[in-house]
């Protein structure tokens, strides 16, 4: 069931999107050095099924764990029709919905549930996996009317106010990770001096003791000779 909502999760990222977040995530997919937007588009199954495997979605739901923990918005605190207003004012969705769906409360789970809904009914799909199609068809047709036209113009400038955060995003979250390797290794290695000392100390307390033992063992010996 968790993997079915993740799948679902990714479906929802375009696929200039999921390349960075690709790179970010620091997932390899095999016979590809470095995975670009149209590369996303030929072999998305593939990077699915990558980015699902138990070790790289444990990385994955920390890196959204990040997010929540670091938006302004406070994706987790907001009712529905809340969360649909951030969406609609140009939040990016796979950060709703990650934000939502990696929290350990099952409150936030069943929200993201009655937001995905929402989101489908207001759109007129029947799944967001059609969402995705639908958002990345962002540059505006030709069109003769005034009205159509305008419209279209709307919606582009909104799928750019998403790209615009959605990099603002990336880059936060890349210096958060960062600012956590770096502490992990920092923690890994006061561990090892703790462990090191530890044994300093006891070679040291041992080699007394024996010297002690031994001492004890010449001191009757002379006593009894």
């Amino acid at each position: 069931m968790e993997k079915e909502i993740w799948k679902k999760i990714f479906s929802t990222i375009p696929d200039d999107e999921l390349a960075n977040l690709i790179r970010i995530w620091k997932i390899s997919i095999r016979g590809f050095r470095h995975i670009t937007s149209k590369d996303i588009t030929r072999i998305r199954a593939l990077v699915t099924r990558e980015c699902l495997k138990e070790s790289n979605l444990k990385k994955i739901q920390d890196f959204y764990k990040i997010v929540a923990a670091k938006d302004e918005d406070d994706v987790r605190d907001k009712t529905v029709h809340e969360l649909f207003k951030l969406y609609q004012d140009g939040k990016t969705l796979h950060l709703i919905l990650g934000a939502l769906y990696s929290s350990p409360e099952d409150r936030h789970h069943e929200r993201a549930k009655q937001f995905e809904e929402l989101v489908c009914k207001k759109n007129g799909l029947s799944s967001l996996d059609e969402l995705r199609v639908l958002t990345e068809k962002t540059e505006p047709p030709k069109q003769e009317d005034e009205h159509d036209s305008a419209h279209w113009q709307k919606k582009w400038q909104k799928s750019q106010k998403k790209n615009q955060e959605l990099q603002k995003s990336i880059k936060k979250c890349e210096l958060l990770l960062s600012h956590l390797k770096k502490t992990g290794r920092q923690r890994n290695n006061h561990g090892k001096r703790k462990k090191n000392n530890f044994s300093k100390n006891w070679e040291t307390k041992e080699h007394r003791r024996i010297g002690s033992m031994s001492g004890k063992k010449h001191l009757r010996r002379k006593c009894s000779g």
